[in-house]
Parts: C-alpha cells; structure tokens; sequence
C-alpha cells in the first residue's frame, strides 16, 4: 500500500498478519525487502509492517525531510493512516535515529524498541573548531554520481557473503538509491543520540554484531543486549533466523499487551 506523509511524499508499506504489531525500520540505502528472511522466520502473533522509508525502495525520493524528525514524522503518518496505536519498533543501524526519535517523541506508542547494529554518537555533527566531521567527508565524497564506485565498494563491505541472494537484493536496492539521498542521510543521522535515548524509558533491545559500545549500558533506562554470532552489518540478512529468535523471546518476555 502507499501511504502519503504531510509534504507529500508517498511511502510503499507492506502490512500482513494479526497481533502484536512490528514495525521494521530498514537502515542507510536499504529498503524493506533486506527484513524478508527475518521475518519468515519469526513466530505466530505478530501484525509486520515494513516500509521504504523516504528516498528509498519504492517511496518517493524528494529534495529534503531526510532529518531524524523527518523520519519521526513520516512513521508518525504511516502509523495513523493503518490506524496502529502502540508498537514493538525495530530498527536497522541508519534507520535507528529516527526511531529513536520517534520514541522520544510519542514513548505511548512505542511497546518496546529492538535496535539492530547501530551506533550511539554524542555532540555536534561539526566538531567546535569546525573542521569536517567524518560524517561529512563521507557525504561529500558519495554525494555525487561520480561516487557511485567508492559507494558500491564500501556496501559490499556490510555483508559476510555479497553474493547470497538476499545480500545481491539489497546491493540491488542500494545502488537505485540516488546519490543526493546517500548524502542527506548520512548527515541527517550526525545528531546526539546519546542525548536523545537516555530520555527513552520502554524496554530496548540492542542487537550487536562487533564489540558492544559500554555507553549502552548507560545511556538506556532499560536495556538489554544480545550479540548475534557469525553476522555481519547486515544482520538480519546473514543471520535471519537468530535475529528471528532474538526478538520473539524479547516480545515474549516484555511486551505484555498490544
């Protein structure tokens, strides 16, 4: 289905099963098709919803809203327009700030929060000297079409094997990600996350794949962490079924009521 936000962008969003709803939140240059595996492989009870956030997959690619509250506002739409009241929300890695945002913002309608293989950053995206942060390096640097080569390199990096099918997909989708996107996403996610999650009181879930950042612990009013064996950025592709497990036990035990 498609789902229209206020400034008008049309957003693609696949809805199916009855239960607790799970809004999946796919990462940077992803879209909604990189949770297919995962949620083949999650329990009976469970109301998905997926969406192309703006800019990516099926939805609408405009000029701007690419900002953490833009994201915010756009799940907000999403939503509305399926008439859900609260939700277990899921995050991949650049996908994750707007949610955090969105659960800062509205904590009544968010059950519990999984964050799968993010970061958390603190302070400006400009450092007080005002030299470019790496964040901004990167944008520049794939901002273009002439960074389509270094992007496609770097992608390739995210997975244990690029060339299973569900990682061929998502390379896929990530090369149709137009080059002014790639940007503004990168700089909309150089915000204070730490800042904003340790106003988060829900139940949270941090799924990890490398060492675990020790701020988590600390920054969370309520968090518990699980590192996913074998896996690589792309978590819930190389590893859909833990991942899967992971989550059906973590709804199982902290989400009580839809």
């Amino acid at each position: 289905m498609i789902v229209t936000t206020a400034d008008g962008t049309r957003l693609a969003v696949d809805d199916a099963g009855e239960g607790t709803p799970l809004v999946l939140v796919h990462g940077w240059c992803s879209d909604r098709r990189a949770w297919d595996d995962m949620i083949g492989a999650l329990g009976p009870g469970l109301r998905v919803i997926a969406l192309d956030r703006r800019g990516h997959g099926q939805s609408d690619a405009p000029d701007g809203g690419y900002s953490i509250a833009g994201h915010a506002d756009d799940l907000r739409c999403v939503l509305d327009a399926l008439a859900v009241g609260s939700v277990v929300l899921v995050a991949h890695a650049g996908g994750a700030p707007g949610a955090m945002e969105f659960t800062r913002r509205h904590p009544e309608r968010v059950l519990a929060l999984v964050l799968v293989d993010t970061m958390l950053r603190d302070g400006p995206l400009r450092s007080a000297d005002g030299e470019p942060s790496p964040l901004e390096g990167l944008a520049a640097s794939i901002g273009t079409a002439d960074g389509d080569e270094s992007f496609a390199a770097m992608y390739r990096g995210f997975f244990v094997d690029p060339e299973r099918p569900a990682a061929r997909r998502a390379l896929d989708a990530a090369a149709k990600v137009p080059p002014h996107v790639r940007a503004a996403e990168i700089l909309g996610i150089g915000v204070d996350t730490i800042a904003i999650c340790s106003t988060i009181g829900v139940p949270v879930l941090w799924l990890h794949v490398g060492d675990l950042d020790p701020r988590v612990a600390t920054t969370f009013v309520d968090v518990e962490t699980r590192h996913i064996d074998d896996a690589g950025h792309f978590v819930q592709i190389d590893a859909p079924e833990a991942v899967a497990r992971t989550i059906d036990d973590f709804i199982d035990r902290r989400v009580t009521d839809a």
